[in-house]
């Protein structure tokens, strides 16, 4: 497999499961929780992922796309 690829398949792998259900339709993360929009209704993630880990994830993904992620917000 491509070494890139690979790479990128890493970097979702803790969200694998989010990614796979079409239910989902948006995921983030708070500082006290993870939060998953499914069928339209906001609710906490079944699953545990670290935001800051892949939000890298998702940087490396985006600039191999020459893309850039905009700034999380801050409250």
């Amino acid at each position: 497999m491509n070494n890139d690829l690979d790479l990128l398949i890493s970097f979702l792998q803790p969200i694998k499961e989010l990614l796979l259900d079409d239910t989902v339709s948006e995921s983030w993360a708070t500082r006290t929780a993870n939060v998953v929009e499914r069928r339209g209704r906001v609710e906490h993630a079944e699953i545990i992922f670290d935001a800051k880990a892949l939000r890298t994830g998702l940087e490396v993904i985006a600039n191999k796309l020459s893309r850039k992620l905009d700034e999380p917000i801050r409250y």
